[in-house]
Order: C-alpha cells, then structure tokens, then sequence
C-alpha cells in the first residue's frame, strides 16, 4: 500500500463493516465514500500489482518444471539408450551363441549321417562276406 496516499487519512476500523475518520484516533463520524476512495484505490493497484507478481512467479515456476521434465526426459531416453544398447549386446551374443550351436549341430548331423553310411556299407560287406563265407563251407 502507498503510505504518501492515506498519510493524512485517520481512519477506525469499529467491525461490522462501519469504517469511522478522526483526526485524534479516538473515532468520530463515519467515513464517506470520498475518504474511503484513496485507500480502495491503493488495495486495487496492491491487489493488481500482487496479481501480476503472483503470475510472473507461477510464470517462472512453470518454466522451471518445464525445464526439470525436459532434463529428466533427456536423462531417462540416455539412459534406456544405455540399457537398450547393453540389452542388444546380449541379444547379438546369445544370437551369436545359437548360430554357432546350429552350424555345429549341422556340422554333427552331416557327420553322423556320413557314420551311418559307412556303418551300412559295412553291415553290407560283412553280410556279402558271411554269405560268401557261409555258402563255401
């Protein structure tokens, strides 16, 4: 409130709305509107000038939060870029481990088909021996 505008003004507050003027502070007659016009003014420009501070502070404090979501968004995408890279590192070595797994695993199976062959070559030639053997005596 400006003090220069209600310096010269006395006035009483007596409750139940009734605003009273004295020059000696002891109460007297009630205060008219022209008394009471100065003081409404100075509430008026303290109430817009507070409004305007208030909406400059949640104006900062907007920007402010603003900025902390924008930072922990950043921090966050950087740190699941992280994880996710560390996570398709696993997925490219356990990858690795089963392409690796199934050219063995054909390697064996080329391997163990060839054993199969050679064993039916051999269960043919020892039949054809036995035959050849068995028919002479």
């Amino acid at each position: 409130m400006n003090p220069e505008s209600t310096a010269g003004n006395n006035f009483n507050n007596l409750g139940a709305g009734t605003v009273t003027r004295s020059n000696n502070g002891e109460g007297g007659e009630p205060a008219t509107k022209a008394d009471v016009a100065p003081v409404k003014a100075d509430v008026t420009a303290v109430r817009s000038e507070m409004a305007a501070k208030i909406d400059m502070a949640v104006t900062k404090l907007e920007f402010k939060i603003e900025d902390s979501i924008n930072v922990a968004k950043q921090e966050m995408i950087e740190h699941m870029d992280k994880k996710f890279g560390e996570y398709i590192d696993h997925v490219d070595a356990v990858f690795g481990e089963i392409k690796t797994s199934r050219e063995e695993q054909s390697a064996l199976a080329q391997h163990s088909q060839d054993h199969s062959d050679r064993l039916d070559d051999h269960e043919k030639r020892i039949g054809k021996l036995e035959t050849g053997v068995g028919g002479r005596v």
